[in-house]
């Protein structure tokens, strides 16, 4: 990718001494990692407005899975002791215990939300119908406490979107699919054209940008 970005500049004659893969070139294509993947995301979200089940495919890549242990009475359950350090957003969540008899989908509430419900005798989460809401992007709330048993197996299945690894030189591997890699590199050569003054081809190329990315979805 880094050659096919050099190559693109030579043909422009850009030389400009600023240009080297440590402090340009691999941050600019980690940027459009990350750009890329937050305006698939934004448009999944828009999608199921018509479409509620709708998935974008090449945002399976980054989808994660924890498992953990449901505590008696316990609601909130911290990422830091679940061993998540790369979280993004929720995906969804399975809690199963005693109490739900079989393994039942937590519905996704923000907090406040869930709170609110929490109060209302016909709208308020249930043992069989439960909630979660994520908590300042550290921790899962859980409503309403569980009740278990002892005897029974508890535990939780929690998937999310994570944030790939910082691609900061050749070793780092990129997380997306390769049919994003185009994408990749128009949005590189934008920022670097932006950085070199280039305004009429940084232009160009994030239009190039934003033509390809809605291809993808």
């Amino acid at each position: 990718m880094v050659a096919r970005i050099r190559a693109v500049f030579n043909e422009t004659g850009t030389t400009s001494g600023f240009l080297n893969d440590a402090n340009n070139l691999y941050p600019y294509i980690d940027s459009a990692q990350n750009e890329i993947i937050n305006t698939l995301m934004a448009l999944q979200k828009r999608k199921r407005i018509a479409e509620p089940f709708y998935e974008c495919e090449l945002l399976k890549v980054i989808i994660g899975y924890k498992q953990f242990d449901i505590l008696n009475n316990k609601t909130v359950y911290k990422f830091t002791d679940m061993g998540i350090t790369d979280y993004k957003e929720p995906y969804d969540l399975q809690l199963i215990n005693a109490s739900y008899a079989y393994k039942r989908s937590a519905a996704l509430m923000n907090l406040s939300q869930m709170h609110w419900c929490e109060k209302n005798e016909y709208q308020k989460p249930t043992l069989k119908n439960p909630a979660y809401a994520i908590n300042n992007y550290i921790e899962i709330v859980i409503s309403p406490a569980p009740v278990l048993d002892a005897v029974q197996t508890n535990g939780g299945e929690f998937r999310y979107y994570f944030k790939p690894l910082e691609i900061t030189g050749g070793a780092t591997p990129i997380t997306i699919r390769s049919r994003c890699h185009e994408a990749m590199i128009y949005f590189s050569l934008s920022l670097a054209y932006d950085q070199d003054k280039e305004k009429e081809l940084a232009m160009k190329y994030q239009k190039l940008f934003e033509n390809e990315i809605l291809q993808l979805i």
